[in-house]
């Protein structure tokens, strides 16, 4: 079995050259994402990057004693592939991809009797959701997925912070760890097509599969025991910026009255864009805030205590916020009533 740096290089060879045997099928058939309103791009694009990964992942997946989870990534890439396929009609209805979510989070619980885990780390401890774990285990799926999905809107910033958060997974050990390095060639093959100026996209299908492998970190089931999980701690921390960015956003909604499944380029990251940072800059910006809440949840913690590493990391995002709202501050707002 392929393991570590040698999965993640023949991931890495499998996705890339998928990617580019599927930019130029779509570029030949018109299976494009064209500009338009609440488009950050220019040029049209394939929307292939999801196919891509699956390329790139299956083989290793499956061959891992979690291949359990190559369902799990396949059952999720197949709802945002759906999407894709309708995507320049009217599309999937947002009602309709959340349910579609759903069902596929509860395959993966009821089926490959998949849980979130709530590995202690260090000073962080176990996190027991006892009879409420496999609720709770599907709206971690449909709230990570999501939340990965909302961030695919500037060229390779899904795949800066999604290598991050691999990153911390690849340190888990055991089959958690060879999933990690998988998806983390798969993210590097990629984001040779990705990266700005991007000629190819993740689409809702690459988006969901990366949020599916980002979910099943911190999760035990499928091949994998609750001690070889990603500790919860390190799951949650590098998302906590994406969370208050989209968390800013549906509030804006509320306010506004604009209900929250419709579509916007609001977000901050895409305002940065809007004011004159380059896409690559912005994309290495959410990284390195991810990546500042791995070591402080991880290090950081363990050496300093909780309360340090808490106050540390909230007195750096709050300093993102403000000079992100400082430096957007001309840019009119997208969202309407």
């Amino acid at each position: 079995m392929t393991s570590g740096p040698a999965a993640a290089a023949l991931s890495a060879a499998l996705t890339c050259a998928a990617t580019g045997a599927l930019v130029w099928i779509a570029r030949r058939r018109g299976w494009l994402d064209h500009p338009g309103v609440r488009r950050m791009h220019i040029d049209p694009t394939p929307r292939v990057g999801g196919a891509a990964l699956l390329v790139g992942l299956l083989p290793l997946l499956w061959a891992t004693p979690a291949r359990g989870a190559a369902i799990v990534v396949a059952l999720f890439f197949a709802v945002g592939l759906a999407d894709d396929i309708a995507h320049g009609r009217r599309g999937v209805p947002a009602w309709a991809k959340l349910c579609l979510q759903v069902a596929a989070g509860i395959v993966a619980v009821a089926f490959l009797d998949v849980r979130f885990a709530g590995r202690a780390s260090g000073p962080w401890g176990t996190v027991d959701l006892a009879a409420a774990a496999p609720v709770m285990t599907v709206l971690w799926f449909v709230a990570v997925v999501n939340l990965v999905n909302f961030t695919d809107g500037i060229d390779g910033i899904s795949a800066a912070t999604g290598a991050v958060f691999l990153g911390a997974a690849a340190g888990a050990g055991g089959p958690a760890s060879d999933l990690a390095w998988g998806g983390l060639g798969a993210l590097a093959g990629f984001a040779v097509w990705n990266a700005p100026p991007a000629r190819a996209f993740l689409g809702d299908g690459g988006s969901h599969l990366l949020g599916a492998l980002v979910a099943l970190g911190p999760c035990s089931g499928a091949g994998v025991a609750p001690g070889e999980t990603l500790p919860w701690a390190l799951a949650a921390a590098p998302l906590v910026p994406t969370i208050v960015d989209v968390g800013a956003a549906l509030v804006r909604k509320v306010r506004r009255g604009i209900p929250l499944a419709t579509p916007h380029d609001d977000h901050l990251y895409q305002r940065l864009v809007k004011a004159g940072d380059s896409p690559l800059f912005v994309a290495f910006r959410y990284g390195a805030l991810a990546l500042a809440g791995v070591l402080l949840a991880g290090p950081v913690a363990r050496r300093f205590g909780v309360p340090l590493a808490v106050f540390a990391g909230g007195t750096l995002l709050l300093v993102h916020l403000l000079a992100g709202a400082r430096r957007a501050a001309a840019v009119p707002r997208t969202l309407a009533p």
